[in-house]
């Protein structure tokens, strides 16, 4: 793509937003079987035990069988209103600045991609020193960042034939009045000449419509008035980093429409 036309998508925030949107829906439609295949498990554990409390007789001898059933079933169900919420999030196209914390963010999109972590063997870490800290922005295009990051990881790891390479650590810390989120995965490593292309549109050295990391570089500096880092070695290890401002409720430069 020419630099002239990343200009005009960069300007244009309208149309930016637009494939914004395509994207997220292209990307749910990826994820389907995996969010599936995760509300199944915790729906078949509330069939069964429904079905054993219609067969005890509810006298006083089966009261510790049914509170056991009862119990395991509400557990379930909230698991799966746990995902169906993390999924509706993911989702959400409504564009509303308010305090949240990032960590309830991140810990979303690792549930979305949980099928895909558990399938490939993949752990995911989570270093959080932010803890009961929250920021204000915008939480649905926070959600995104920190998901298509994780995503790529995944996809990273993927690649790598060794379990002992399957992980990714995510840091989230605060230095010098910045946010620092960190995603590290161990998995190939980006060729050196690649690094300059990964953030351009429609980029991508996979099987993908190349947007993931160009819309993250964009909602970091344009929402976030941040940046974004990377640092890559072959066969080692592949870090994104995202170093964002904290910002309050005053600041007017992110309460601009």
């Amino acid at each position: 793509m020419k630099k002239t036309d990343l200009d005009f998508l960069e300007t244009n925030k309208n149309l930016s937003d637009k494939i914004n949107n395509l994207y997220r829906l292209a990307e749910f439609g990826r994820l389907s079987a995996g969010a599936f295949h995760d509300l199944m498990s915790p729906l078949t554990v509330v069939l069964l035990n429904l079905e054993k409390l219609n067969k005890l007789n509810n006298n006083l001898d089966d009261y510790p069988q049914i509170k056991e059933s009862l119990t395991q079933a509400i557990l379930a169900s909230r698991k799966m209103e746990d995902l169906i919420c993390c999924l509706k999030r993911y989702l959400n196209q409504t564009n509303t600045k308010s305090f949240f914390f990032m960590e309830q963010e991140i810990n979303s999109a690792i549930k979305i991609l949980n099928y895909h972590t558990v399938k490939n063997n993949i752990k995911i870490v989570f270093h959080n020193k932010l803890k009961n800290k929250p920021y204000f922005g915008d939480p649905v295009k926070f959600n995104q960042i920190i998901y298509n990051l994780l995503s790529n990881a995944v996809e990273s790891c993927m690649k790598q034939k060794g379990d002992q390479a399957r992980k990714i650590v995510i840091l989230l810390d605060k230095r010098n009045n910045k946010i620092i989120l960190k995603v590290s995965d161990y998995g190939p490593g980006i060729k050196k000449q690649l690094l300059k292309k990964i953030f351009l549109p429609f980029f991508s050295t996979k099987k993908s419509c190349g947007l993931g990391l160009y819309i993250t570089k964009y909602l970091t500096e344009k929402e976030f008035l941040g940046e974004i880092k990377i640092n890559s070695q072959i066969n080692k290890k592949t870090a994104f980093s995202i170093i964002i401002p904290q910002i309050s409720k005053k600041d007017t430069r992110l309460n601009k429409n």
